[in-house]
């Protein structure tokens, strides 16, 4: 049996389809990866229309590079280790609330905690969830179609 994913052509894309808490479509997200080490990712969507970007290098995740700063459906995309105005209010207030109070805020703005410090006895960091797992955490689905 033979697979379009194992083929060459099959290996050098991939392609994501975004649905809403009622299964509803939302948008559509393709990327490139060439030879020469550089992903191309188009994002459509009827809300936030036809988006575009490339990430270059080596040595990282480019497809969630290319996507930081597009929108789906109203909803910013960030890289890696993301910040925001909230995740810093956020990450100051950590050593004064629970664990469970400080996840949930977090997860609330589809963020996460990270560098727990024992000695301290709570996390000192805050984050975006990168690229489509934004989107997984405010409850919409990600397909991945190829």
């Amino acid at each position: 049996m033979k697979y379009v994913a194992d083929t060459t052509g099959g290996k050098s894309i991939s392609a994501y389809i975004v649905l809403n808490k009622k299964g509803d479509y939302v948008a559509k997200v393709t990327a490139f990866y060439s030879n020469g080490g550089t992903c191309l990712v188009n994002v459509f969507s009827d809300l936030d229309g036809f988006q575009y970007a490339t990430a270059r290098g080596g040595g990282y995740d480019k497809f969630t590079s290319a996507l930081a700063g597009m929108q789906i459906d109203g909803i910013r995309l960030f890289d890696h280790c993301g910040r925001t105005e909230g995740t810093k209010a956020l990450q100051d207030k950590l050593p004064r609330l629970s664990l469970e109070v400080a996840q949930k805020r977090a997860a609330n703005m589809g963020a996460s905690l990270a560098n727990y410090d024992s000695g301290k006895g709570h996390y000192t960091s805050v984050y975006m969830d990168s690229g489509l797992d934004r989107l997984k955490a405010f409850g919409y689905r990600v397909i991945q179609a190829i």
